[in-house]
């Protein structure tokens, strides 16, 4: 999987390109736009349309396009369009009959960017931005300036609530009143996570308000959905695009939201490593920022204090796993974080994510911050639970490690037969640029869901309060359940291509697929 994954990847990367600037804007002759525009077809993409004219017959019309957001590589489209015979009905700019008109050709046409079951996935209220590169048969080439469009459900009549770098969409009756309060919320979160982390809260942040959880399940993507028999989502987050999906009349909006900020401001602070952060601490640190907790999460950690039932850090899942065994991994993060920040303070925790950003690895991270590595966290946070640790596992190879050595070829060694000098052949020596392991500059921040889990079947224990004590609760959780990256989001290059890339791989699934 980590070949295929690799491979993905480094493709992706072929495929991506600078965003043409007004720098690379050629001649633009006579060429005349005018009209352009993009609009929603949420869930199933974007049509971008242009109208536009010149003396000279336009043979080639292409939408460039990228998700307004963290990521600046993008993609572009042919434009499909239909061409009007010359005529002199309208003036052409630049031309040289003063007072009059000259021939001209004018087009229409359009392109769609298709996303969903058909694409990529791009989650609700993502900035567009985009811009028609035009050329004609002279040679001229015109691109317009940059524009925005939201991608979004038109079903809903949008509004929008903004203050300073928040801006927080919102819809129907009694909205805005919600939404100024989730707004007032985002805005505690990131002052309060600043010094914490160690960063400018000043990136834009949007957040799409749904009202209630059904409106709020039909704009996740398809597994998260499918995860809804284990839990119920109140919140997503997407770093690439700094969204953040969250049911907004949900009683617990504050903790939702800056459990949901937090996400986006961790990958702010590790940019291309956010990808590395493993979800012990991506999670622990969400709800160490989440300004309204609640007690659901001890108390599942609680319960599996109590059974011995915890798994290692580098081992903890939050995709898979009953609904209780998803809430018991988000109390263990909390619980290790809070461990990290009562025996180090919170001035450590800006220097752990610097060292991921730079190492690329948790270990050597924890190692240069902390002096030990994960296994030495989860012993120390272990016995002071009052449990045995794990035994010590196997040595493993960093990042580092895994990256290819160059070794020089030796020279052969010198003929001692002085009768016949034969010409030397050339020495092919090894290029010294190792191929890079991939990033997280082309897939999304792994979409983060808030779980309710359903009641845990079989052998439950009853719930305990914060002090230990049996309450008898099933737990109802407001946390957040995180997929790893590169499951949504990917956007550099052609979608399209993409999805044909995936399409062999999803073949060898099914036809593997063990049976029943």
């Amino acid at each position: 999987m980590r070949l295929v994954l690799l491979a993905l990847a480094i493709t992706i990367s072929a495929l991506s390109f600078g965003w043409p600037g007004a720098q690379a804007r050629a001649d633009q002759g006579d060429i005349e736009v005018t009209s352009l525009s993009a609009e929603s077809h949420y869930p199933n993409g974007m049509t971008f349309h242009v109208s536009a004219r010149s003396s000279a017959e336009i043979d080639e019309v292409r939408v460039y396009f990228r998700k307004t957001g963290r990521v600046t590589a993008g993609a572009y489209r042919e434009v499909e369009f239909q061409t009007t015979s010359p005529d002199s009905t309208g003036s052409i700019p630049g031309g040289s009959n003063s007072g009059g008109s000259i021939p001209g050709y004018s087009i229409s046409g359009e392109a769609i960017l298709v996303t969903g079951l058909g694409g990529g996935y791009i989650p609700p209220g993502t900035e567009i931005t985009y811009s028609f590169e035009i050329r004609d048969e002279s040679g001229s080439v015109y691109r317009t300036p940059d524009q925005v469009a939201v991608y979004n459900n038109s079903s809903f009549a949008w509004e929008s609530l903004t203050s300073g770098s928040i801006t927080v969409l919102h819809y129907g009756a009694g909205s805005r009143e919600k939404a100024q309060l989730v707004l007032e919320a985002a805005a505690e979160s990131l002052k309060r996570m600043a010094p914490v982390l160690g960063f400018d809260p000043s990136e834009p942040v949007r957040i799409v308000a749904y009202r209630g959880p059904l409106d709020l399940l039909q704009a996740l993507p398809l597994r998260m959905q499918a995860m809804q028999g284990q839990v119920q989502t109140e919140g997503m987050a997407f770093a690439d695009e700094r969204v953040v999906l969250i049911d907004g009349f949900d009683p617990n909006y504050r903790g939702i939201t800056s459990h949901e900020i937090t996400h986006l401001e961790v990958a702010e602070v590790t940019g291309r490593a956010h990808n590395r952060v493993p979800g012990w601490l991506s999670e622990g640190l969400a709800e160490y920022g989440n300004i309204d907790p609640t007690t659901e999460y001890t108390l599942a950690l609680n319960r599996g204090i109590r059974r011995d039932r915890l798994s290692p850090l580098s081992q903890l899942r939050f995709s898979s796993g009953s609904g209780e065994d998803i809430v018991r991994a988000y109390g263990q993060g909390l619980s290790v974080v809070e461990y990290l920040v009562d025996n180090f303070g919170e001035s450590k925790v800006a220097e752990l994510m610097a060292e991921i950003q730079g190492s690329l690895d948790i270990d050597e991270a924890l190692e240069a911050v902390y002096g030990f590595n994960q296994y030495g966290l989860d012993t120390a946070w272990r016995l002071s639970n009052g449990l045995d640790p794990f035994p010590e596992p196997e040595e493993r190879s960093s990042i580092r490690d895994l990256l290819p050595t160059i070794t020089p070829s030796p020279a052969p060694p010198p003929t001692k037969t002085p009768t016949v000098v034969p010409t030397a052949e050339p020495i092919l020596a090894p290029t010294s640029t190792a191929t890079p392991l991939p990033t997280a500059t082309a897939t999304a921040l792994p979409p983060v869901i808030n779980p309710s889990p359903q009641a845990p079947v079989g052998d439950s224990v009853p719930g305990e309060d914060s002090r230990g004590r049996d309450s008898g609760e099933t737990p109802i959780s407001p946390g957040c359940y995180s997929p790893r990256a590169g499951n949504y989001g990917a956007f550099s290059g052609d979608l399209s291509f993409l999805a044909i890339l995936g399409l062999p791989l999803a073949m060898l699934a099914i036809r593997h697929r063990p049976r029943r």
